[in-house]
């Protein structure tokens, strides 16, 4: 499996261009077939893409994309994808597994390195855990306007 990390949605627009360019095409040659994790993901490609790919989603709108279980028929379209473009390892951890057991001379595109996600979620608690609620006890101090009614 060729795997590359990409941060930014430039970077995936180039790289996407680039294998678009390097794939063998005749003059009527079928649209090369494009797998991605996430409908977001999906419709990027698809922008970049325009008529010289069949971009698939994998994962449905409603469900979880970190814990999903691919249907025989989703591990068919990963095998005869010629590109597979997704989030990340973190995101998808499932998608890297399967590419690597049925279509391991696939180009793989992260659209952003792994780790990202789950780090800033974890840290914003990790703030929020140090902040003191006690603090705002001191608006009992002000109990003596209440005097003034």
């Amino acid at each position: 499996m060729l795997y590359y990390n990409k941060y930014s949605a430039g970077m995936l627009r180039s790289s996407l261009c680039t294998a678009l360019l390097c794939m063998p095409f005749g003059l009527k040659a079928d649209p090369m077939r494009i797998v991605t994790d996430i409908a977001p993901v999906q419709r990027l490609t698809e922008l970049v893409a325009g008529d010289l790919a069949n971009v698939s989603a994998l994962v449905p709108p409603t469900a979880d994309a970190h814990h999903i279980t691919l249907r025989p028929s989703q591990v068919r379209e990963v095998e005869n994808a010629s590109l597979i473009v997704f989030v990340n390892d973190e995101l998808s951890p499932w998608l890297t597994k399967t590419a690597n057991a049925v279509a391991p001379d696939t180009m793989v595109l992260a659209v952003f390195e792994g780790e990202g996600h789950h780090e800033d979620h974890d840290k914003k608690h990790d703030e929020h855990a140090n902040d003191k609620h006690d603090e705002h006890d001191e608006h009992d101090e002000h109990d003596e306007h209440d005097e003034h009614d």
